[in-house]
């Protein structure tokens, strides 16, 4: 089902000669139709719970119901079952194994942050429901289920680096969203200021370029998209903690130069994101883009525009938010 997902309607039609609606409500009630044979609600099954996930992150790009968030639920508590949340180090488990939960946990907590943003709530898993580490950085290649001792991490691009990206900043997200003065996550006496959330997304995005982004080759399409989507969510960061919309102090007024820089980063947010849906050597993997909207950023712009004198700059904003609303609603399925 997710492999019809990732296909244009165009690559249906000429590959498997049906509309790819037609095509995508057919597998996906076969999907749930399996999971339901398979007794998901009670499986112990590490592989049924990855099918669950992997079926999950393709329905994110056809279903904006609440089907997704409400199933991520029970998967979370499936892994909670499995002991996904607890380092497979723990129990003395091998490499192989240890990293085919890690893998599995993460993106969990992916899927979890994502669905999370969709409905404006509050993600279930925080730092102090877990001890799983990260996967390690290393390509398929470098681990097999009879090891010993697990393979040494590898410094620069890997097959898992796209992952790590994610992984990584998602971490920081959950940070982010529950010691900054973004909303309602936490008490305000335990409330950092605008200035040390600022420093410490500038610490997180000296760990993201030193780590993996200095390594991506941008004339390789894969490597490129790694770099683009862990600056585009990273300037994400910035924009959470300092946008008007989500500051609990919403009487207080930005001044000029923050309002100034803001309109900026989200003009170029939403640039990037229109860059990464048209660009012909990423279109395929545009699927997963899609999933992504950067409702801070075009809420922000959006408002600005109201008010804004006509400019160069406004005129950017235009063309980025015009081009990316025309493609939510080619793609939306119930115009939210």
């Amino acid at each position: 089902m997710v492999a019809i997902i990732s296909m244009s309607p165009s690559q249906c039609s000429s590959h498997l000669g049906e509309e790819r609606d037609v095509l995508v409500k057919r597998y996906r009630f076969a999907v749930e139709q399996a999971l339901s044979k398979a007794d998901l609600l009670n499986t112990q099954n590490i592989t049924l719970l990855q099918a669950v996930v992997i079926f999950l992150i393709g329905v994110r790009r056809e279903d904006d119901t609440k089907f997704v968030w409400s199933m991520t639920a029970l998967v979370l508590r499936l892994a909670q079952g499995l002991g996904l949340h607890r380092d497979g180090t723990n129990f003395g488990l091998k490499p192989y194994e240890t990293e085919i939960r890690r893998r599995l946990w993460w993106h969990i907590c992916l899927l979890d942050i994502r669905a999370a943003e969709d409905h404006g709530s509050d993600a279930q898993i925080h730092e102090r429901l877990y001890d799983t580490r990260l996967p390690l950085n290393i390509n398929d290649d470098d681990i097999t289920p009879d090891m010993k001792e697990p393979p040494k991490e590898r410094v620069g691009w890997t097959e898992m680096t796209f992952c790590l990206i994610r992984c990584d900043i998602t971490v920081a997200v959950r940070r982010v969203s529950y010691t900054c003065p973004n909303g309602h996550f936490v008490p305000a006496t335990r409330q950092l200021n605008p200035d040390n959330c600022s420093k410490m997304i500038r610490a997180i995005n000296d760990r993201i370029e030193d780590r993996y982004i200095k390594h991506c080759d941008m004339n390789v399409p894969i490597q490129w998209v790694c770099a683009t989507i862990g600056r585009l969510i990273l300037t994400k960061l910035w924009l959470v903690i300092h946008h008007p919309m989500t500051r609990p102090e919403r009487g207080l007024t930005l001044s000029h130069a923050n309002r100034e820089s803001l309109f900026a980063t989200s003009v170029e947010v939403a640039e990037f994101q229109r860059l990464l849906d048209g660009d012909v050597k990423t279109y395929k993997w545009s699927w997963l883009f899609a999933t992504n909207m950067q409702w801070h950023a075009i809420a922000f712009v959006l408002s600005e525009l109201c008010v804004r004198p006509l400019s160069p700059l406004t005129d950017r904003a235009w063309k980025c938010v015009s081009t990316l609303y025309t493609e939510w609603i080619k793609n939306s399925k119930q115009r939210k």
